[in-house]
This record gives structure tokens, C-alpha cells and sequence, in this order.
């Protein structure tokens, strides 16, 4: 195993975010103090109230009714799972991940909005590092991450969405603001690690949602979208469920709840989270987006307005001056002749003097 421990017993900040090396260093006993923690990314402390909005948001999930996909009784037929809980030490992490993927974890259909990823690393640049000592938050691989279809979600809005792609996408598939992030582990793979995994791809989640939000608050607007996502750590036989948000200037996960996926109410009721937090994913958080991208737009064509408004040039002083000058002309009356009779105008002086004389001439020969 490469050296990946620096002589007072830290990590290298040096192999952080290296994708061969992340998984020995999300392991390491070390990591979460040193790197996460550096970087503001917490684990709740136990008996720590949740932020109103969080708790709230948490009960609305667990309240809804959505229907599982599985009954108990399927529960206990469900060879493979049985196969987890009695040979779980012969279970790797890719069995777990294809019963998960085949079993568990919806596809969605051609329309759906959402768009699932599997072990796509996410973008170094969604990622919060923020620590001035170099220690630095690996870049999260989720084994499946949930986010939003840029055709299918926003076919709106898409024209102004690809003017900001490079800030609202995940990763490299153009998978938009993601919410929901799973990491499997086999049998004899660390949970510790697992959950290291998800506090760092569900702040990278939550970290995008922040971007627009400051972006809403830059242009003056008081909405605030809702920064919370969530995630789950398994191996197959027990299952973590994480909701992580932002708080001031930390990132802060707690546990919402765990679940044992042979006892058949507790997988009945797994599954239910999973189906309800898509389906808050499709609904709720998708109309939020849309809001908070409407005004962003509003704000756009404002700036585009007021912009060619300042562009036109005006009037030079000379231009404004001949025009008045010609309309002068245009609009004066003639003058009246002091000997006319009203309703005549005088004529031309330099004319009437020739023809009075020519008059004079002719009556003088007549004469």
C-alpha cells in the first residue's frame, strides 16, 4: 500500500482528490478531522437539534405516502438479500451495488426529469475546499448520483442554463444539481469510509444549490432555495440514511435514520425514503429551481435592457441647433406690408421699384 501518511501521522494533502488513491484515504482514522473539518464539513453532534427548515423538511419526506415497490412478505423470499445476511463475508461491493441497482434503485422511465449517474467523479470545482492548509476533501465517485436532466427538467430555461453550465453541473455527463448520492461498500468494506464518501459528495450537492442562492442574493432577490440534500452509506445488510446542509459557513450531516434490510419492515420502509426523496426531487425542489432560475432570467433581461439603453449616443449640441434653426424657418409667418389692405401681403421692395419705373417710362412716351 502506497505511503500516503505525512511523519506526524496526517494525511499528504498531496493525495487528496487523487482518484487511485481516494479510497485508502477516506479510510484513514484521521480524515475526518484533518480534511473534512478542515474544509467546514461536520458530523452533527448526537442530541443536536436540526436547523427548523431541515426538520421540517425531514418530516415532510418521512409523512409521505408513496407506496414501496415490495411487500414483507417479498422481504423474506428475497434470495439475495438472504445471501447478503448469511454469506455476507463472500459479498463484494459489486454484488452489492448490481442488487441495488436491479432491486432498489429506480431507473425512471424515457420523460422522467431526473437523471441517475453511476461512478461518475464529480467535478473537482463542485467540491468545497476552503482549508488554508492544504488539506483538501477527495474528490467524491458516487456509485449513484441523482440530479437533473438538463432537456427533460429545464426545457425552458435550457438557453440560459448552458450560458452558466460550467457552474451548475456535477460532473462531466451534465448531470444538474444533484440531491441524492448512494455509496456501496461489500460485506467487508468500511462503513467509516462509506460515510466519509457521502459527506463529501452531498456538500458538493449542497455547495451548487449555494451558488445560486448567491447568485439570488447578488440580484437582489430574497428567495432562498432549499440547500439540503441527502445520501446513503450501505453493505448490503445494514443501510444509513444522511441529510447534509449548509449552515452559515459549515456543512453539517446528520443521521436521519438506519435500517437493518433483513428485517422486512425496516427494507419496506427503506425503500419508501428512497421513492419519497426522488419524488421530492421531481416535485418541490424542481419547482424551486424554476423559480429561482425565472429570476435570474427577469434580472438578465433587465441588465440587457438597461445596457443598450446607456449605448445610444445623444444629440451633439450643432445637430440639435441646426434642427431648431430649420423649424424656425419653416414656421415664421410673412410680413404684412404697411400699405397693404388686410388680407395682402406686402411683395419684394427690391421688385416693385423696376416695374414702378418701367410704368413711368411707358406713360412718358405716350405723352
Amino acid at each position: 500500500m502506497a505511503d500516503t501518511h505525512s511523519r506526524s501521522g496526517f494525511p499528504f494533502a498531496s493525495v487528496v482528490g487523487d482518484g487511485q488513491q481516494s479510497g485508502t484515504l477516506v479510510e484513514h482514522s484521521d480524515y475526518r478531522e484533518c480534511n473534512l473539518n478542515a474544509n467546514n464539513i461536520f458530523m452533527q453532534e448526537l442530541g443536536e437539534a436540526l436547523p427548523p427548515n431541515v426538520a421540517e423538511l425531514i418530516t415532510s419526506i418521512r409523512q409521505n405516502q408513496n407506496t414501496s415497490t415490495i411487500t414483507r412478505a417479498e422481504v423474506l423470499q428475497d434470495s439475495m438479500l438472504q445471501g447478503f445476511i448469511f454469506h455476507g463475508a463472500q459479498a463484494c461491493e459489486e454484488q452489492v451495488d448490481d442488487y441495488f441497482r436491479r432491486e432498489i434503485i429506480p431507473t425512471g422511465d424515457q420523460r422522467d426529469c431526473l437523471q441517475r449517474d453511476l461512478k461518475k467523479p464529480m467535478r473537482y470545482e463542485v467540491v468545497p475546499n476552503t482549508a488554508l492548509n492544504g488539506m483538501r476533501v477527495s474528490t467524491p465517485i458516487p456509485d449513484v448520483l441523482y440530479g437533473y436532466d438538463l432537456k427533460k427538467a429545464f426545457p425552458h430555461q435550457r438557453a440560459h442554463i448552458l450560458l452558466l453550465v460550467q457552474e451548475v453541473k456535477a460532473n462531466n455527463s451534465l448531470l444538474l444539481y444533484p440531491f441524492f448520492t448512494i455509496k456501496f461498500k461489500g460485506d467487508r468494506g468500511s462503513m467509516w469510509a462509506a460515510t466519509n464518501q457521502c459527506l463529501g459528495a452531498a456538500t458538493s450537492c449542497v455547495n451548487l444549490i449555494e451558488d445560486l442562492n448567491h447568485r439570488l442574493k447578488c440580484c437582489g432577490s430574497s428567495k432562498v432555495i432549499e440547500n439540503t440534500a441527502f445520501s446513503i452509506a450501505t453493505n448490503g445488510t445494514e443501510a444509513r440514511l444522511y441529510a447534509t446542509w449548509k449552515q452559515d459557513e459549515l456543512y453539517k450531516t446528520a443521521p436521519v435514520q438506519c435500517f437493518l434490510l433483513q428485517d422486512p419492515q425496516h427494507h419496506v420502509e427503506f425503500r419508501r425514503w428512497i421513492y419519497n426523496i426522488l419524488h421530492w426531487g421531481r416535485n418541490e425542489r424542481l419547482k424551486e429551481l424554476h423559480e429561482a432560475i425565472d429570476i435570474l432570467l427577469e434580472e438578465g433581461r433587465k441588465r440587457t435592457s438597461e445596457t443598450a439603453k446607456s449605448r445610444v449616443p445623444p444629440a451633439s449640441n450643432s445637430a440639435a441647433q441646426s434642427r431648431n434653426k430649420r423649424r424656425k424657418v419653416m414656421t415664421a409667418k410673412p410680413l404684412r406690408s404697411s400699405t397693404a389692405r388686410p388680407g395682402e401681403t406686402r411683395g419684394d421692395t427690391s421688385e416693385e421699384a423696376p416695374m414702378a419705373l418701367r410704368r413711368s417710362k411707358r406713360l412718358h412716351r405716350q405723352k
